[in-house]
Formats: C-alpha cells, structure tokens, sequence
C-alpha cells in the first residue's frame, strides 16, 4: 500500500494543474528556497483533513487558493486530489484504489470526495484513524517537528504513540462516554428537583383525594336514605292499584289463548319453513358437490396432460446425456495423448536448461572481471570532470555576475526614465482626482440630507406602527379580561338557575308547595325571594335569617293550616310559615350605631315589597352588620342585646351564641334569587356587548397595522443610505489614490538619486572581475585536456566492456528464453489435467442425471396410470349427484305448496287476536290513569337517583317514622356543605401525579444504571487502551534503543519512560539520549544533528511497530553531516520495504538514494512548476 497519484489545482503556488506519480521506495523533491516545495506536502497534508491553516503557514483556510502574479489573475478554488494503492488492505474499504479530493472556494465553501462521491471530514478521518496515515499522524515529519517529538512539552510525542498504539479510537470513545455521564449526571439532577415538586403535589392531592373520599360517604349515605324513603312511598301507591291488575287479568288471559292458538299455527309455519330451508340446503349441496366433481375431473385431465409433456422432455433429455457422453470420451483420450507429448518436451527443455545456466555463468564471470577495471577508469574520468565542472561553475558564477552587473546597469538606465514618465502621469492623476473629491463631495452633502430625511419617515412609521400594535395588545388584554368576567358571570347564573330549579335549601314541603299550581298562587313567596340586598352583604343577610330564608310567606295562621293539612294529605313532609298577621311589632327607636367597620343596621340595608316591611322589621331586629369579628366584638361588648352579623357569615351576640368558619361557595345565593339572576343577565349582556366591541376595534386597529408600508420606507432608507456609502467610499478611495500618488513622486525622486549611485558602484565592480575571469579559462582549457585523454581510453574499454556484455546478455537471453518454455509446458501440463478432471466429472454429472430421468420416467408412468382411475371414479360420482339433485328438487316443490295452506289459516286467526287486544288495552287505560303518581316518583327516582323503582314489603311499615327519616336526611346534607369545596378530580389527579412520580422514579432508576453502565463502559475503555498503550510502549521503547544505536555507535545510551503515578494514557513521555559518551542533564542541550537523528530513531522506532503506509520528511536532514546522512539513507532504504518515503531536500547524498526525483522550480515569478527524474530516463518537465 502507498501513495500512487497526486493532482494539484489552484493550491499556493501550483496556478497549473499538476500530475506526481509515486513509486514504491524512496522519492525526492529538490529545488530552490522558495520554489514551493513544501507546497507539495501541504497539499498532502491539506487533502488529507487538516483543519488548522497555521499548519499551513496560512492566516486562514481560503488563503491556499492561488492569489494570483503580476500577470496572473487569482483562482477562484483550490482542489487537491491523492490516490493510494490499498492492495493490502489497510484502509477498511473495499476498494483497492482509494481517491480522495478536496476543494476550497474563496467564499470558505469547502468539499471532501470519497471515490469521487460526496462525503463529510468525518468519513475521510474514520477512514484514517489508527492508520498511521492523517493529517496529524506521523506519516508527514517537518524538521520543526523534531524540536516538537523532543521538547519538553510531549503532546506531539504523546499522539505518535498513540496513534501506532491504536488507542486513538479508545480515547475518542472515553470522551464520548465521559461527556454522555456529564449529561446522565446533569438529567439526574433536573429529575431530582422534578420529583420533589412531584412528590409535594401527590401529597397535597392525598389529602384532596382524602376529602373528596369522605363527601362520597356522606353522599352514599345519603343517597341509601333517599331511596329507602322514595321505595316504602312508591310500595305504598302501588298496594292500592293491585285489585284493578286482578280484572285486567281476567280480560288477558282470554288474550293470551288466542294467542297461544296464533303461535301454534306459527310454530307449524316455523317447522315447515325449516324444513324447506333444509331442502333449499341440500339442493345448494347437491349443486356444489356436482360442480365440485366437474372441476376435479378437469383437474385429472390436466394433470395427464402435463405428465405426458414432462416424460416427453425427459426422454429427449436422455438421448442428448448419452451423445454428449460419447463425445466427451472422445476428448478424453485426445488429451491424454497431448499430455505425454508435453511432458517429453519439458524433460528436453530441462536438459537444455541446465547447459544453458552453466555457459552464462561463464560468460558473466568475465564481464564482472572487466568492470572493475572500467569502474576505475570512470573514478579517474569522474575526478577530472568534477575539476573542470568546479571550474565551470566559478567561471559560469563570475560571467554571470558580469553580464548581472552590465544588465543592471542597463535596466537602472531605463528604470531612471520610466520613473520620469511616471512622476508626469502621477502629476494628471492627482489634477484629476482633486476635480472629481469636489464634485462627489458635492453629491455627498445632498445625499446625506436625503438620507436624514427618509430616517426620520423610517422612525415616524416605526412610532406609528408601535403605537398601533400597543393599542391592540391593549385591546386584547381588555377583551380577555371581559371574556374572563364574562364566563365568570354565567358561570353564576348556571349556579343560580341550579339553585332556583331544584329549591335547594327548601324543606320538601316548602318544595311541594311552590310547585304545587294549586298553592303556588295562595302563598307569597319564600323569606330568601322576598329580600333583596347589595351584594356585598348578601352573605351576611343569609346568615342573619338562617333556617327562616326557607320560611312560606302566608297572609294569616287559616292559609298555614290549610297548607299543613295539604301536606299531610299528600304526605310531602313538613314546611315552616309565617303568617303576616302574627308578626309582633319592635321597637322603634335604636341607638346609634357606628364607626370603623360599622356598615349599619340589617334592616336598613335591605329592600322588600311593602306588605312585607313588618316581617323583615321583625326577622332582622337587633342586627348589626359590620366588617370582621373584632369590630362585632366592640359592638357587642357596649350593647349586649344586640347580634352582629360580618360580611364574611360570622355572627356574635351577647347571648354567648356564636358561629363562624370558613365561607361556602354557594353562599349568599339563596337571598333573591331570582333578582340576582336579572342583575347577572343585565351584567352579561353588557359585558357580551363591550367584547364584541371590542374585538371589532382590535379589527379595524389590526386592519390598520397591515396598511403600515415599513418595509418600503426602509427600502428607501437604505438605497439612500447604501448611494451614500458608496460615494464615500469613491471620496475616500480617490483621496487615497491622490495621497499615493503624491507618495509615489517622493519615492521615485529618492530611488533616482540611489539608481545614479548604484550605476558608478556597478562600473567598478566589472573593472575588478576582469583578470579573475581570465585566469580560470586559462585553469579550465588545461583541465579539458586531460578529461579528453581519458575520455579516449574510456570510451575504447567501454567498446570493449558492450562486446563482453553482449555475450553475457545473449547467454542470458537464451537462458531465459529456455525457461520460459519450461513455464509455458508446465502451465500446459497443468491445463491438460484440469481439463481432464473436468471432463470426468461432467461424464459423471450426465450419467446420474441420466439415472435420475429414468427413476422420474417410471414415476410419470405410475403417476398417469393412477390419474386415468381416478379420472374414471369421478365421471361415475358425476354421475350419481346429478341423480341426487332431481329428487331434491322433487321434495321442495311439495314443500312450498303445504306452506301456502298453513298462512291463508294463519291470516283468520290474527284477526280475531286483534279483538282481544282491543278489549285488554281499555282495561290498561284505567289502570294507567291510577298509576299516574306512582310513575311520577319512579321519574323522580330515576331523575335524582338513576334507580328504577320496584314493589317492596317492608316488615316496619307500620312502625315506619317518616318525620325522624325526614330529618335524618336534612342533617346529611347539613354535613355535605359542612365540607366545603371538595375536589373531585383529585382521584384522578393524584392517580396522574402518582404515575408521574412512580414514571419519574423508574426515570432515575434508569438513569443511575446508565450512569453505573457509563463507569463501567470507561474503566474498560481505560483497561483496554491502557494495555494496548503500555504493549506498544513496550515495544517502541526496545526499537527505540537497537535504532538509536544503530544510527550512532553501540555504546550510545538511551530510553523511553512514563510519568510515575499517573493515568498511562495522560502521562508524559520522557526522552533520554546520550551520544558519544555525552552526558547532557536535558536533551535541548543536544545539537541539531543529534536531535534529528534522535527523532528519526524513536519515529522509527514507531514504524518498526506499526508501519505508516507512506512517510513524508520535509527537510529534516537539513541539520546532518555526510556521515549522518549516509546512516539516514541507510535506514531509510532498509524501511523502504514496508514504507513509501517522499523525502523535500536539498542534499546531493539524500538524492542519489532516491529512486526517482521530481524538481520544483519556478521560472515565472510566483508560479511553481515540476521536473522529474527517474533512473536512466530522460529529464521531462510537466
């Protein structure tokens, strides 16, 4: 596996796309300082992820794209492209040829292809990782990495290691795991915090669900009582119907024989209609099981059909295995014969072989002899060319410095007069750009005031647009508060409208007589209806009344005995009256009641008809009504005869007599009822007028928000605004090219002054080379000489050396020749006994097959024999069903006609039923007119209580007291509103939050195992990386030591060591090395060389370990001797092997090592360009 192919476009300095083809080995790149050279391994390094531009030697990323010469424009991407050979599968992809591009365009867009598809930096670094291979593992070395592997900060030695260890992988995971624990830590706590408030609520809802528990109890309880009481009254109504039920017995019984006749004579309808569907089944069956034989008979027809084709195919198969056979054989023998003949042949070729090998021996012996003595020749040639290329050079470096100093002197000559020129035409610019400053400074005032103007429109509709969006907030906010005081309100009267249709706090009495028609116009009214007050003191007049708010209004005590009498009769319990002409008069005069929290006498506050004035005098007479119980306190404490009242239903008087508590919320809603219901539709209606008021103004404001064009007013604003900028900018840019142009004339008037100096300085110096010129031709032409007397005697010893290599190669050739026949004959062998195996066994597949026809032939004909009787079993079934069906249709004619005798007969008995239905049903119609009150408890029953009534006997009828069960049920419900509000939903509240809570618990549970699975996920991670990490270690640590000495002398010292006492994988990595018997306290106190040797031992050290696919060294044998590069290219081609090197340098040493060079120069001025070299081949540039 190594780096095959590498494209670059656009990247630094390479403006031409250029093509590097790697061999596997070692390849250099030379060339000049500033050619580009390390352009080449940042393109590498780029292509292969990386992501830091400062590794680059760039500020940012898009600083890689060619940005162009003084003839050349800039580019507008770069792009960058490498294959590897993955022919030993190293990279986990299935592809042996691996191709991966990169581009980058000057708007920062970046794109990564995998194989030329579209993929993430992700993918291109997965598929790297733990290779050896990435932008930052140790497969690119730069000489300032050397300083980086050995200084004291051993994060760059760290990630060598652990990129050949593989725990690159392991400790990405950790972090993943690590910053996952974070996050199951931090859920832990938010669940924390959760379930306590979780927790808070299921106990408060407990205790609601406690309560709500308690008030279904009282509800049971009471509920039991009210249909006991409704049951014993429904039981005793019906008693008193049940002789009417006796004469209606009578008149059904005679009902119910006819009918028993009609359902007779229906039974016997029944029976034969059976039967006739049982015959229409039949007649079905008969017809399928006919059909049904029809198909399996065209089924065995089909299947003969099919057998006799199969058995056709078979026997056509048959006779072409046995022909094919036959001629196979043939072949058979035909190879046998061809390969005795080819194993003759290689025996003679053998033979010949071995003559051929003895007589090139020979002959390369002598050719071997007589390149010792060329070799030498060529050492003698080589010493005296080197003489005359030394001179060459000397002699090449002072013309050329001649000639630079003539051309000089010219260009200077011709640089004073363009100077001169471009002095007059910096002198028009600057008259023309002062011209153009005024005109567009001009133009700048105006736009500036435009500008002004259309901020101000901008800010004006901005206000007005504010404004308008503030007043529908506002208008919302109003229309939500009235819709809440709406809903609140019929809220009220759904409350009120419950309270006046079911007469709750009513006796049964009371109740009775209030719907009665009868006595609903006698009597006034009820004591709460009759009252009318403020709403802030209708809690406090309730209480002050009590029990009389239920009280009937009646004129005298002759109504209230009526009334009672009415009641006993109907047996609706008990009510309590007031008879007007019994009311006592009070006293007229009071004392004066007042101060803080004092509202006034009860009677005072409250309003009713006149008739009525004395009853109220009298029911309120001594109340107070005040603000809390600390003023009644005071009240009381000066006038003992009095009793106080609070707007809250707390009373005090001087009796000792107190009540208080907490407030219902129904109280205060059975004082008028009726009038509260009017205020509250008055209110309602209001309030539903002012909403729709509302909403229309939100309308037509919202209306109005939508007309506001502020996106053009900006428009406008800021084209103004942008004209503006832009004259600025021209302003700015012309006052920058006038002050650079006044800058220029300074600068060309200094440079001309120093050109005419540098001209007098150029003319002295070609005065001195002169005699020093001369003197090294005369040096070189003696040189020549001497390289042409030797070049003659070369060049005969190199004739004579092609004739001996003539006849080695011939000897050579022929050799080869001879054992390429031998593997041609061999392979032959080999196909031959290939082929045969392949014919016998494709004989021996025909003959089974031919067997396996003949066992499938008998088959068919047993399997066609047996059809052909079943075929003939089922035309005699056919047969036989098709007799069946005619006698079914027989019996269902016969049927139908005896059914049509039985419904005429039927028809006469119907009309006599009728008759007696007619008679039953005028008995009913009395029975019903008596059972009229009986059904209106049994709707009540099933109204209030969903119970449907039944007759009962009960033992106690007698004993029965239903005053004492009355009362019984009046202090239940006494009990029910004693609970106040009661939340019913807490049931299912407290079942929601509970679930909640046991949800949020199995959540930490969850997340605790997920915290203890993430600790144990990282302790093995650590185990593992820790172990492969201190193996490789290990082993790193003992190559380290045998190459270290190798590159220097073996008594030469060094180690590897960890950190003690912490994490392996975070320890630093300490590095001692002691050369030459040195004893350095720090290896910065090494030299350069010696520290570049050190690196490259521990790096291949590393290598030995886990080899790199491929190794870039960008210069690093800069800081080596001779000696040391020879020992550096020594072990560079021993790693060559496993390892592809492509080595930027600038020794001669390291070139001659290389098997191929490719030269960076650059003949036009900031553009890059290759020259390569390999071998014998010609020089080519690209």
């Amino acid at each position: 596996m190594y780096l095959s192919k590498l494209e670059v476009l656009g990247f630094k300095s390479f403006a031409n796309k250029i093509d590097l083809k790697f061999d596997a080995g070692m390849t250099a790149i030379v060339g000049p300082n500033g050619c580009g050279k390390t352009n080449v391994v940042d393109a590498i390094r780029w292509a292969l992820g990386e992501q830091k531009p400062t590794t680059l030697r760039s500020d940012k990323m898009e600083d890689v794209i060619f940005n162009g010469t003084k003839s050349r424009k800039p580019l507008g991407m770069a792009e960058v492209s490498i294959t590897i050979e993955n022919s030993k599968g190293i990279l986990p992809s299935d592809y042996s040829e691996v191709t991966i591009m990169r581009r980058v365009y000057r708007s920062g867009e970046s794109e990564y292809y995998l194989n030329k598809a579209l993929c993430r930096l992700k993918d291109i670094r997965d598929l790297f990782m733990d290779t050896g291979m990435g932008s930052d593992a140790y497969s690119v070395i730069e000489l300032k990495m050397v300083e980086g592997i050995l200084s004291d900060n051993s994060d760059e030695r760290r990630r060598l290691f652990e990129e050949s260890a593989g725990v690159t992988k392991y400790k990405h995971r950790r972090k993943e795991a690590v910053r996952r624990l974070e996050s199951v830590r931090a859920d832990l706590l938010r669940v924390g915090d959760i379930m306590r408030g979780v927790e808070k609520a299921v106990s408060t809802l407990e205790r609601q669900a406690q309560k709500a528990e308690k008030y279904n109890e009282l509800s049971a309880e009471l509920r039991a009582l009210e249909i006991d009481h409704i049951e014993r009254e429904y039981s005793s109504i019906v008693s008193r119907i049940d002789p009417l039920r006796s004469q209606l017995s009578v008149a059904v019984t005679e009902k119910n024989r006819i009918e028993v006749e009609v359902k007779q004579e229906e039974a016997l309808l029944d029976v034969f209609r059976s039967e006739l569907q049982e015959l229409e089944d039949q007649l079905h069956a008969a017809q399928d099981a006919l059909a049904a034989k029809q198909s399996q008979i065209h089924e065995f027809q089909q299947v003969q059909a099919t057998s006799k084709e199969r058995r056709r195919s078979l026997e056509d198969n048959v006779q072409r295995y046995r022909l094919e056979i036959k001629d196979l054989g043939r072949k058979q023998e035909e190879l046998l014969r061809q390969q005795e003949e080819v194993r003759e042949r290689l025996h003679e070729i053998q033979t010949s072989i071995a003559q051929a090998d003895a007589a090139y021996a020979v002959r390369k012996a002598e050719l071997e002899a007589f390149e010792q003595q060329l070799n030498l020749k060529k050492a003698e040639l080589k010493s005296a060319q080197e003489t005359v290329i030394t001179l060459l050079h000397e002699l090449g470096d002072l013309r050329n410095k001649e000639g630079q100093a003539r051309a000089r002197i010219e260009n200077i000559r011709g640089r004073v007069g363009y100077t001169a020129e471009e002095n007059d035409d910096y002198r028009a610019e600057i008259e023309k750009n002062v011209e153009l400053i005024a005109q567009l400074s001009s133009d700048h005032r105006d736009l500036r005031r435009r500008s002004a103007e259309a901020e101000v429109r901008v800010h004006q509709m901005e206000t007005y647009r504010v404004s308008l969006q503030q007043g529908i907030d506002d208008l919302k906010h109003r229309q939500l508060d009235v819709r809440g005081e709406l809903e609140r309100k019929l809220a009220r009267i759904d409350f009120l409208k419950g309270l006046v249709e079911s007469f709750d706090g009513y006796s049964e009495g009371a109740r009775f007589l209030i719907t009665d028609p009868t006595w609903k116009e006698r009597i006034h009214t009820t004591v709460g209806e009759a009252v009318a007050t403020d709403t802030s003191y209708r809690i406090a007049l309730e209480n002050a009344l009590g029990e009389a708010i239920g009280y009937i209004i009646v004129d005298d005590a002759g109504q209230a005995y009526a009334a009672m009498d009415y009641l006993k009769k109907q047996e609706k319990g008990k009510a309590t009256f007031i008879c007007l002409d019994r009311i006592p008069a009070t006293a007229g005069d009071k004392p004066a009641i007042d101060g803080p929290g004092v509202y006034g006498w009860a009677r005072m506050l409250v309003s009713c008809d006149a008739p009525l004035t004395r009853l109220f005098d009298y029911l309120l007479d001594a109340t107070v009504i005040v603000d809390d119980v600390t003023t009644a306190n005071r009240i009381i404490g000066q006038h003992r005869s009095l009793r106080c009242v609070t707007t809250d239903g707390d009373i005090v008087s001087g009796t000792g007599v107190l009540k208080g508590g907490s407030a219902r919320q129904d109280e205060g809603g059975h004082i008028s009822k009726k009038t509260q219901l009017d205020e509250l539709s008055k209110e309602s209606a209001h309030l539903q007028a002012t909403q729709e008021d509302l909403i229309r103004q939100i309308g037509e404001q919202s209306k109005r928000l939508e007309e506001v064009d502020l996106k053009r007013l900006q428009d406008e604003s800021r084209a103004v605004e942008q004209e503006k900028v832009q004259v600025e900018v021209r302003i700015a840019q012309l006052e920058f090219e006038k002050k650079r142009a006044e800058e220029n004339i300074v600068r060309n008037e200094g440079e001309t002054t120093k050109l005419d100096r540098e001209i007098d300085d150029l003319r002295l110096s070609l005065e001195r080379l002169t005699p020093v010129i001369e003197d090294i031709e005369r040096r070189k032409t003696e040189a020549e000489q001497t390289v042409g007397s030797a070049t003659t005697e070369l060049e005969t010893m190199e004739a004579l050396w092609a004739e001996y290599s003539a006849k080695a190669n011939e000897s050579n050739m022929h050799l080869l020749s001879l054992r390429s026949e031998e593997r041609s004959q061999q392979q032959a062998i080999d196909h031959g006994d290939s082929t045969l195996r392949t014919i016998a066994a494709t004989i021996e597949e025909r003959t089974r097959e031919i067997a396996e026809a003949g066992r499938e032939l008998d088959e068919i004909a047993r399997r066609v024999s047996d059809t052909q009787q079943a075929l003939d079993s089922a035309q005699l079934e056919l047969e036989f069903e098709s007799g069946r069906k005619k006698e079914v249709d027989k019996d269902y004619g016969e049927k139908r006609s005896r059914i049509h005798e039985i419904e005429l007969k039927l028809k006469d008995e119907r009309l006599k039923q009728e008759g007696s239905l007619k008679a039953a049903y005028d008995l009913e119609f009395k029975i019903q007119e008596l059972t009229v009150k009986a059904e209106s408890l049994k709707i009540r029953a099933n109204e209030e209580f969903v119970l449907d009534l039944t007759v009962k006997e009960f033992p106690d009828a007698e004993a029965y007291d239903w005053n004492e069960a009355r009362e019984m049920i009046r202090e239940k419900k006494d009990k029910l509103r004693g609970l106040g509000a009661v939340n019913f939903a807490a049931f299912d509240e407290y079942k929601s939050e509970k679930e909640r809570l046991d949800f949020m618990t199995a959540q930490k549970n969850d997340l605790e195992e997920s915290e203890r699975t993430l600790l144990a996920t990282i302790d093995e991670i650590n185990t593992t990386a820790q172990k492969k990490f201190m193996e490789t270690f290990e082993k790193i640590r003992e190559n380290f030591v045998l190459t270290f000495k190798g590159l220097f002398d073996e008594g030469d010292e060094c180690d590897l060591f960890l950190e003690d006492g912490v994490d392996p994988l975070e320890a630093k990595i300490g590095i001692t090395a002691k050369p030459r018997g040195k004893r350095p306290t720090s290896i910065d106190l090494l030299s350069g060389g010696e520290k570049t040797l050190t690196a490259i031992a521990l790096l291949f050290a590393i290598y030995l370990v886990k080899p790199s696919p491929f190794c870039i060294l960008d210069e690093v044998d800069a800081p080596l001797d001779d000696t040391n590069i020879d020992r550096f290219t020594r072990i560079i081609r021993r790693f060559s092997d496993n390892t592809q090197f492509i080595i930027v340098t600038h020794n001669k040493r390291t070139m001659e090592a290389a098997n191929a060079m490719y030269g960076v120069t650059m003949e036009e001025e900031g553009v890059s360009k290759l020259v390569s070299v390999r071998f014998n081949e010609p020089v080519k540039s690209s």
